[in-house]
């Protein structure tokens, strides 16, 4: 889990540099974020991080820079001109940047589920094989006069707290 901090942390950095840069380049929400009372709660700021944050965990959304497009069509000056593609170009850069770190975020969670895994493979499969043999002569007993079998088993596996396998004794 400490292995994961640094990408939350960048993960973090970045999405509050790109909501920044939205902001300085006065970019708008878009109307499918413009709920009644969300511009009240959250303030602009707050809905442009909302945006990017959507944003970076896959569900896109293009910014919005209507009244820019407005003021381009009745006076096409390069200032706007540049904003406009800054914006553009602010919102790749954002999607790649979040997708990178978050692919690795991801790739590093699958990476250690992995190899806990394997650490534990054999003691799962000899945990699990002492388990199925004693349920299996706990039911033949039933249908059937079988000798009583003794087993001795040294494991150092430890069960997790969250293990909801059942807990018999093997006798």
């Amino acid at each position: 889990m400490i292995g994961l901090v640094p990408f939350v942390m960048v993960f973090i950095i970045l999405l509050n540099f790109f909501v920044v840069m939205y902001s300085v380049l006065d970019t708008e929400i878009t109307e499918e974020l413009l709920t009644p009372g969300a511009m009240d709660s959250l303030g602009y700021y707050g809905m442009m991080n909302l945006a990017d944050l959507r944003n970076s965990v896959g569900k896109l959304n293009y910014p919005a820079y209507g009244r820019l497009a407005k003021e381009y069509k009745k006076d096409p000056s390069l200032n706007i001109f540049m904003q406009i593609e800054t914006i553009w170009l602010m919102y790749v850069f954002q999607i790649l940047f979040q997708l990178v770190i978050g692919l690795n975020f991801m790739i590093a969670i699958i990476e250690g589920t992995y190899g806990r895994v394997q650490e534990d493979k054999d003691a799962f499969v000899y945990s699990n094989k002492a388990e199925l043999t004693h349920h299996v002569y706990t039911i033949l007993k039933n249908f059937k006069s079988l000798d009583e079998y003794r087993v001795l088993m040294i494991s150092s596996f430890k069960k997790n707290d969250d293990d909801t396998r059942c807990e018999d004794e093997i006798e």
